[in-house]
């Protein structure tokens, strides 16, 4: 079987652009769940609730007879326009089936092909009403007696009542989990006696929340493992520890093949409640008496983002910053989940300016693209100064020894960048409006950015400043070396017939490794704008009147490269013929 590529639910454009973002979700029908791990194919094929629920199963690429890989695939009777809604849905899905990857939770998801289907039951569908109705329902054992256009018998509240004390029994350690379970806040009150404590993000909320005692939280009696809270077994399988990484952050892990689970207040909160993270987090504020507040410089850092995202919405951009706008117009929607992104960090202390500090990989999540797509996009708009980047002489100490801990304890070569928010500016735009017009003219793109290409385009000032950590890198042999013959190559051509195409120029440097094709290409990017200026040459779209006079016999209007006095020669003679 040759598997296609899938994103489960249908997206709707937004300014006549489409992307796989969550804004851009419309609806949906399908839902898959991701296994990698916690339980093996035939058991997967066997499970009882799958068999009356899911429509069919297929193995990933990566599946292997030692490592099971698989997607379990639900149709449900009818289509979702709610993203909650979507949401409820498949938290309700990875509660019966919790070995499935939690990461693969957003609605706007792609799902490779596979190898090998394996049908369960084309006409199983998910009643969505029924779900959607389910609020108080018991664990992991509960009956799904209405899930399934397949219904089956309906269970006795006699039966029901001989399993409840079963799971009641696993809460024997657990005191507080009924309390969680039913929202009773006062009792939960009087239980952990929590203090009032005012927070000014969440990510000190976040940090707050998960360094409370989860022992103290459920209600846990006892300091040895302990039987899990989420599903009935006898034999102890769940524990509580607190995270290696140096957080202080407490986690809760049950050991058990068949129901395996690691996480945090928030995910077992998440759990319990069947609900989403941000009612979650809700309940949790409510719980631990945590307001959270605003100082008024965050009000302003939010005013200020709310600025620039309205500016870099506004009809007028086009007109007032042309080349920017032709520079930025495919990346905005990024810019505006950064913004978000950053809103629920701001610093609560006397510094005005709006700083973040994530690792790439932490961007690219956001922003749901590769770390290598991400690292781009940021170093672009870095080299625009629509984000600063600060070098470590520029961070505050205590922000730099945080930073130092995160990095020898990680073993990593680079620390998370700091980047701060200007305000957009009109004196800013029109300097960033002269820079996009160099790099438009210089033929950059997105595969341009790296310390190099700015290197080559924009100087060593520049290049030191949007890639501090590699500030006076020296570029590698090969890569002179190879730029040195795009330059020939571009230059012989321009002189034999008057105008040349970057897709000549690569065909005639001929490279033999692995990867080459892809390494000329970027390779010309980075380079291109410095034999532009360095030659006084420029780059044109041919339209048909040009393309006659050069003689340009192939098909299609491409940019050409030729010399500034050669195009301002054939301009003024196309005007004195007209």
């Amino acid at each position: 079987m040759k598997g296609k590529t899938f994103v489960p639910a249908t997206l709707k454009s937004i300014d006549g652009v489409q992307k796989r973002q969550k804004r851009y979700w419309h609806s949906q029908q399908i839902i898959a769940l991701d296994i990698d791990e916690g339980i093996s194919l035939d058991k997967a094929l066997s499970n009882s609730f799958i068999r009356d629920n899911a429509a069919f199963i297929y193995t990933s690429f990566s599946h292997s007879p030692s490592k099971h890989k698989f997607r379990i695939v639900f149709a449900l009777d009818k289509p979702i326009y709610n993203y909650e809604h979507f949401e409820r849905i498949w938290s309700y899905l990875f509660s019966q089936l919790p070995y499935a990857d939690s990461a693969c939770r957003d609605g706007v998801r792609l799902f490779y092909g596979g190898r090998e289907a394996f049908t369960i039951d084309i006409s199983n569908r998910v009643s969505v009403n029924s779900v959607l109705a389910k609020k108080g329902f018991w664990s992991d054992i509960e009956l799904v007696s209405n899930m399934s256009a397949r219904k089956p018998p309906p269970v006795h509240s006699l039966e029901l009542s001989k399993r409840q004390p079963s799971v009641i029994a696993n809460h024997q350690y657990a005191n507080n989990v009924d309390d969680i379970r039913e929202r009773n806040i006062d009792a939960l009150h009087h239980k952990l006696q929590p203090l009032k404590v005012e927070l000014y993000n969440m990510n000190e909320v976040h940090d707050y929340l998960k360094r409370q005692d989860l022992r103290e939280f459920l209600g846990i009696t006892t300091s040895s493992s302990f039987c899990d809270i989420f599903h009935h077994e006898l034999n102890p399988s769940a524990s509580i520890f607190m995270s290696s990484q140096g957080s202080e952050h407490f986690l809760y892990k049950c050991h058990s093949e068949s129901y395996p689970f690691c996480g945090t207040i928030i995910q077992i909160v998440e759990r319990l409640l069947r609900c989403s993270n941000v009612e979650a987090e809700n309940f949790l504020l409510e719980v631990y008496n945590i307001e959270l507040a605003e100082t008024e410089l965050q009000k302003q850092m939010k005013r200020t983002l709310d600025a620039n995202k309205r500016l870099l919405m506004s009809s007028e951009l086009e007109l007032l910053y042309p080349h920017f706008f032709k520079v930025i117009k495919p990346f905005r929607d990024d810019i505006y989940i950064l913004f978000d992104l950053i809103k629920e960090y701001l610093p609560s202390g006397d510094n005005p300016e709006i700083m973040f500090y994530h690792s790439i990989r932490t961007i690219a999540e956001q922003l749901n693209m590769s770390p290598d797509s991400a690292n781009r996009r940021m170093g672009l708009f870095v080299l625009l100064e629509l984000f600063l980047k600060y070098d470590e002489d520029n961070v505050q100490p205590e922000l730099s020894k945080k930073f130092s801990q995160w990095q020898n304890q990680n073993k990593y070569r680079y620390r998370n960048s700091v980047y701060g928010v200007p305000s957009y500016s009109y004196d800013l735009l029109s300097v960033i409006d002269l820079k996009c017009k160099k790099y438009i003219e210089s033929g950059m793109t997105l595969k341009s950015i790296s310390y190099e290409g700015v290197y080559r385009n924009f100087g060593l000032e520049e290049a030191n400043r949007v890639f501090p950590q590699d500030a006076n890198k020296e570029i590698n042999e090969l890569n002179e070396i190879v730029s040195s013959k795009l330059e020939k190559a571009m230059l012989s051509q321009i002189e034999t017939y008057g105008f040349t195409i970057e897709q000549l120029v690569l065909e005639d440097v001929k490279m033999y490794f692995q990867g080459q094709k892809q390494y000329k290409t970027e390779q010309l990017k980075r380079c291109l704008g410095e034999i532009i200026e360095k030659y006084c040459l420029c780059r044109k779209r041919l339209d048909k009147s040009l393309k006659e006079k050069l003689g340009f016999m192939s098909n299609g209007y491409p940019i050409v490269i030729m010399f500034q006095h050669d195009l301002q020669r054939l301009t003024e003679y196309q005007a004195t013929s007209a």
